[in-house]
Order: structure tokens, then sequence, then C-alpha cells
């Protein structure tokens, strides 16, 4: 039994050490992933990222919660960064900013 606890123990061990090893590279394979995105898209004009991994996110989030919906925040970002603007975590925005207005006529931004 003694084997057998050791045989186990070990199998344990080198489970945890492939798994560890297995969630690094996937990590560093991420990394270099949004690295290689950014680097691609990076002539597609849009707000400065507020962090490498949420992008976006966090800007998105604080323009919503004052405007009150996605759209206006869209549309706001429209009027500053033009038709076609890049949004990480990626979106690409394109739309035509007349069309916006006529949808959200009683906006004033």
């Amino acid at each position: 039994t003694i084997k057998f606890e050791l045989l186990l123990v070990t199998f344990g061990m080198l489970l945890l050490v492939v798994l560890a090893g297995s969630t690094l590279l996937y990590l560093l394979w991420w990394i270099v992933h949004i690295s290689l995105l950014h680097r691609k898209y990076s002539h597609i004009p849009g707000p400065p990222r507020d962090s490498f991994f949420l992008g976006n996110g966090l800007m998105l989030h604080r323009k919503r919660e004052s405007l009150g919906h996605m759209g206006y925040v869209i549309l706001e970002l429209m009027q500053q960064y033009g038709d076609l603007l890049l949004v990480w975590r990626p979106m690409v925005i394109l739309g035509y900013l007349i069309i916006c207005q006529r949808l959200g006529s009683s906006i004033r931004i």
C-alpha cells in the first residue's frame, strides 16, 4: 500500500505540474494574441485603452452609466472619432452619424 500511495502522490504532483504549465502556456498565448490584435488594428481611430486586458470596458461602463444607454455612448464616440472607430474589447463600430442622429434626434451631446 505504501508503493500505491507513493505512486498516487507522484501522479498527483505530475498532474499539478502539467495543469500549471498548460495554464501558463495558455496565458502567454493569450497575451501574445492580444498584443498582435492591438498592433494589427492600431490604425483604426478610437478612444485610448484604459487597460491592456480590459481594453475600453471600464470607460464604456462609466459612459453608459452617465448617458443611460449604450447607443448614446456609441453616438458620442462616433461624433468624436468618426464613422469608423475601434473600441477594445474588440468591437469595430461602423455607422453613419446622420442615421444615428435621426434615431436619437432628441439627444444633444
